[in-house]
């Protein structure tokens, strides 16, 4: 059985962010009309290019979404352990702009380098992706503050 603190320190923020941050990527998708749901499009780039139905659950991308989530809020808990005394809302926004960076370099490469990626309008979701991450930043310094952890 995990570890309840381990589970406080880093699955629960790690949640909380993922899953604000994909409920913004799936509310933009629906409002511009364009494919911006980022387990939608690891799924289809990774786990099955092309095989994958319209109506089916990615549920590898939801997977592969969340274990980077995860990844992300650790390093995030390494860097308010030893940096932030109590993460304060700029060191969210400033993570989240840095987790956005990241993003967005790496879904360029990954779509430059795939031989048969997704057609999404590129700029418009890298652009998205920054945002997502802001929120996805703020929301993990939110959880943090919430907790009341004190370094």
């Amino acid at each position: 059985m995990m570890e309840k603190s381990l589970f406080k320190k880093i699955v629960y923020p790690a949640l909380s962010a993922t899953s604000t941050m994909t409920m913004f990527s799936y509310a933009v998708s629906y409002l511009v009309n364009d494919q911006f749901k980022e387990p939608k499009l690891l799924s289809s780039l990774f786990l099955s290019p092309g095989r994958q139905k319209a109506n089916e659950p990615p549920v590898g991308g939801f997977l592969l979404h969340y274990l980077v989530g995860m990844i992300f809020a650790t390093v995030y808990q390494l860097f308010w352990k030893h940096i932030f005394r109590f993460p304060k809302w700029k060191d969210g926004i400033i993570y989240g702009t840095v987790c956005g960076l990241i993003g967005m370099l790496t879904w360029k490469l990954t779509f430059t380098l795939h031989k048969s990626p997704p057609d999404i309008k590129l700029k418009s979701y890298l652009f998205h992706l920054l945002i997502a991450h802001l929120i996805f930043g703020v929301t993990l310094t939110w959880t943090e503050r919430k907790l009341g952890r004190k370094s």
